[in-house]
């Protein structure tokens, strides 16, 4: 037979215990289905054109007698991303419909006829269709279908398609 404080020890002893297999099994509940955030590209905007800067390819002097100027181009350029890029390259790439990431060679040139008695330059810069790129962030069961409704983040990546080389002249 046990006393009045032992059997006290003893039902303290069973409520502790019984809270502990509560705790426990919650624990085994979130541990059986947890969540993972995981990226998603939601939406891609309409391509618009941009220009990378301005580069020197031919600098000429004053002249009183009309002369050409040509500028030949023959170097790699790049299509790119910039931005948050929070998915893969390659998903990028399906959504946008274009390898995100890629070199290329670039050939071409321009022939100016500059002003008599001007000094100048001839330029050329990349031109690129950019295409906003609206990755969002929702939080996925680790087993199950992920709903993808009620985003937690958004960012942006902006991809940057190369085109061709855009000339120009420009006087002193």
């Amino acid at each position: 037979m046990l006393n009045k404080l032992g059997r006290a020890a003893m039902i303290l002893a069973v409520a502790s215990s019984l809270g502990a297999v509560t705790e426990a099994s919650s624990q085994a509940a979130t541990m059986d289905n947890p969540y993972f955030p995981k990226w998603k590209v939601t939406h891609v905007g309409k391509a618009y054109t941009t220009y990378g800067k301005w580069k020197t390819c031919v600098t000429f002097s004053k002249d009183a007698t009309p002369h050409s100027v040509t500028c030949s181009l023959a170097k790699t350029t790049s299509t790119t991303v910039s931005g948050t890029l929070t998915v893969s390259v390659k998903a990028v790439s399906a959504a946008v419909g274009y390898q995100a990431q890629k070199s290329y060679s670039v050939t071409g040139g321009e022939t100016y006829t500059p002003k008599k008695n001007k000094s100048g330059r001839v330029e050329w810069r990349e031109t690129y269709h950019t295409n906003k790129v609206t990755e969002k962030e929702y939080m996925c069961p680790l087993h199950g279908t992920c709903q993808y409704t009620n985003p937690v983040k958004t960012s942006y990546a902006y991809t940057h398609k190369y085109i061709a080389p855009n000339f120009g002249i420009a006087y002193n």
